[in-house]
């Protein structure tokens, strides 16, 4: 592989893994990779006992075997018997020399790298650093290498590649070394016929792991250096006896490399479908559609994105909705009208739900008023939550209503609303004309329709675990019927449509927003105050994208594989297919 013009030679060792990264981030690297791999030296290992096998001729000798004389003694031997006799005699022939392997290269250098919560930033990068050195070390010597996290015993990887690399610097720990870690690694090493004690094995991390480090094993501790008034940020890395002291880089390109090393360009979208707004409340809904979205702003009013089918198509700016009454909880898009949901109180302390529809080339909006029995603790906490969802059935006829609460409600011909009791609905979507409702039966859940008419066989259901606590309906794909995740007991979450179950444990760490298909059923979690969503199937964790600032909400799409995110000075909207925003919106 070619050296690329851009990258200097003293980083050429390095160079298969190097030239995956930008350039500012390989230059950046570089000094961390060439101080480590001078201070830790070349790979050396204990002398093998027994004599190894010859490996051909490497030169030649005034001693030997016969069989291994030169051509030309052989012909000396011809032509003149008896200056052949005195050089034999005088041991001045020449001999082919035996080349023998080297007995002194190990047969693999291990590696376990400490994910704990003393490994952060400038710790974390520069055990990036000395992964790549270690790996770079094993291959020159002629050496397997195997690494993995010292908190994920049995989870070891073969290769330092862009697959390996992101994924370990995704996983974190919120638990410190210990023992049992150490214990279940020699049990995965002594199942893969791996002589660890034989082998070089390497423990980096944070002074915490000095307790577990095994005989003959090293350990190089990385920690961060404590001296605030020191010009540049250092981390100090300390191994038997021996300190090294590493200047690190900018704070921008440091976070690059342990966000998104790989990544040489952010997604970009059209710049015609950015927009600035006013500033929103938290919490969005979508349109049936799938390609409207609506949030609500400070002030009350609805503010209407139309959201484009792909990252090149434009859309104008978000229209703007004032409803009549204040106080919107819901809004939702039944075929060309815009409809939203205020909720109010009477004179006589009565509560209600007032429908205020936009339709296109209508010069006046219409309205109707419904009342609904709800508690004054109900009241104000549906007055505090984010927008619900409303659902048109019939071509519009007749108008459903899920409150973020969990109360449902849906219009009848003239007698107000149908409540029934749907006060703690978990999840609701719509299909086939009805909406299906998930809500609580003691510790598990059931399904139900509405209007609750005959069913056919198109409606048929899931099966639902023996604990529920919480759920979410998502887009199941085109071809299937919606997407349901039900959390159980120990953070297990049972993923369910028609044709398939499977099970994702999810990091307490983080709170599942939303469900949706890609490939196969998955979750979207993220936790408080980070800018990260991931998406995890039964099979794979991944991170879909990093926001500009800390989530406040997320608001999955059940009708299109689209995701809208929301923080304190931003809108955005994802396309999972695509993998790129469609749209953005500072406030």
């Amino acid at each position: 592989m070619s050296l690329p013009l851009q990258l200097p030679p003293p980083l050429a060792p390095w160079t298969p893994f190097l030239e995956l990264l930008p350039l500012e981030s390989a230059l950046a690297l570089g000094p961390l990779l060439r101080r480590l791999d001078g201070w830790i030296g070349p790979l050396r290992a204990a002398p093998q006992s027994g004599i190894m096998e010859p490996d051909g001729f490497d030169g030649l000798a005034r001693r030997g075997a016969p069989e291994r004389l030169l051509l030309s003694e052989w012909l000396l031997l011809e032509e003149a018997p008896l200056e052949f006799l005195r050089r034999l005699s005088q041991s001045e022939s020449g001999y082919l020399q035996l080349a023998r392997h080297d007995p002194h290269t190990a047969r693999a250098s291990l590696a376990l790298f400490d994910g704990g919560p003393d490994v952060l930033g400038g710790p974390r990068l520069v055990q990036l650093a000395a992964l790549l050195v270690l790996a770079r070390r094993a291959e020159s010597a002629g050496a397997t290498f195997r690494w993995g996290l010292w908190q994920k015993p049995g989870e070891w990887n073969d290769e330092v590649n862009r697959e390996s690399v992101e994924r370990w610097l995704s996983l974190r720990s919120e638990g410190e070394p210990a023992m049992h870690h150490l214990t279940l690694w020699k049990e995965t090493w002594k199942q893969a016929h791996v002589d660890w004690q034989r082998d070089e094995l390497w423990l980096v991390g944070s002074p915490e792991l000095a307790p577990f480090v095994p005989a003959r094993a090293r350990l190089l501790q990385v920690r961060d250096e404590l001296e605030p008034l020191a010009p540049n940020r250092a981390v100090e890395v300390v191994s038997e006896a021996r300190m090294l002291r590493l200047e690190l880089p900018d704070d921008r390109t440091g976070a690059r490399l342990l966000r998104e090393p790989f990544a040489r360009t952010a997604p970009k979208t059209n710049d015609r479908n950015s927009f600035d707004v006013e500033p929103l409340d938290r919490g969005l809904a979508w349109a049936q559609s799938g390609w409207k979205l609506f949030a609500r702003t400070h002030s009350g009013d609805i503010l209407s994105f139309a959201v484009p089918n792909s990252p090149s198509a434009t859309v104008g700016p978000p229209k703007m909705l004032r409803p009549t009454k204040k106080g919107v909880v819901a809004v939702g898009r039944i075929g060309r009208a815009t409809v939203a949901v205020s909720l109010f109180q009477t004179p006589s302390d009565q509560s209600g739900l007032f429908f205020q529809w936009w339709k296109r080339g209508s010069k006046t909006n219409e309205g109707a008023l419904f009342n609904i029995p709800l508690s004054e603790n109900e009241l104000s906490a549906t007055q505090a939550a984010p927008l619900g969802q409303i659902f048109g059935i019939n071509n519009g006829e007749k108008l459903a209503v899920l409150l973020s609460t969990g109360r449902f409600a849906m219009s009848m011909d003239g007698s107000g609303f149908l409540r029934d009791e749907e006060t703690t609905i978990l999840a609701a979507t719509l299909s086939n004309d009805q909406v299906r409702l998930l809500k609580p039966t003691g510790e598990s859940a059931a399904f139900s329709v509405q209007p609750p008419h005959a069913t056919d066989s198109k409606n048929k259901y899931p099966p639902v675990p023996s604990i529920v606590h919480r759920a979410f309906a998502g887009w199941g794909s085109h071809m299937s019927a919606s997407l349901w995740a039900m959390e159980g007991d120990q953070g297990i979450w049972h993923l369910l449509t028609l044709d398939h179950q499977s099970d994702v444990r999810v990091s307490s760490s983080r709170s599942v927003v939303g469900c949706l298909v890609d490939n196969e059923p998955g979750l979207l979690s993220n936790t408080r105050g980070e800018r990260e969503l991931w998406f995890q199937t039964a099979t794979e964790e991944r991170k879909l994208f990093r926001f500009s600032s800390p989530i406040e909400s997320v608001a999955v799409c059940p009708f299109a594989p689209l995701i809208a995110v929301q923080s304190q000075y931003e809108l955005g909207v994802w396309s999972l297919p695509q993998g790129t925003w469609f749209l953005r919106a500072r406030t």
